[in-house]
């Protein structure tokens, strides 16, 4: 019963046809009372995601020892989740480094919103 702020970054071709061979890119910046500032990065191509939490040095041990959790419920999902930890000094540019892959593509959108939960 407490309020918290989070992004949700979506990154997507909005004039091309999605294909079911296409990866898709998510940034999750949340910042946590007890946890800190998190930056979840993660791609997804199939059932397949990888998923990187940049996360300061205090809350990476319980992020680490709670990890294999969400691994085995989305295993139950049917998804591959291949999960690391990185303590993070100061926070990455995410959104300057996705675009920049996407320079030659002048069709890319970014969203961002906030909710209450």
């Amino acid at each position: 019963k407490q309020d918290a702020h989070g992004d949700l970054y979506a990154f997507t071709r909005k004039m091309q046809e999605l294909d079911k061979s296409d990866q898709i890119s998510v940034l999750l910046h949340l910042d946590m009372a007890n946890l800190g500032p998190i930056d979840i990065h993660m791609t997804m191509k199939d059932r397949n995601v990888q998923a990187t939490f940049y996360l300061e040095k205090s809350s990476e041990d319980i992020i680490s020892e709670h990890l294999h959790e969400l691994i085995d419920i989305l295993s139950k999902k049917g998804y591959i989740l291949q999960a690391k930890t990185q303590i993070s000094e100061s926070k990455p540019d995410f959104i300057t480094d996705i675009l920049e892959q996407d320079i030659s593509d002048q069709s890319v959108y970014r969203h961002s919103f906030d909710i209450r939960a």
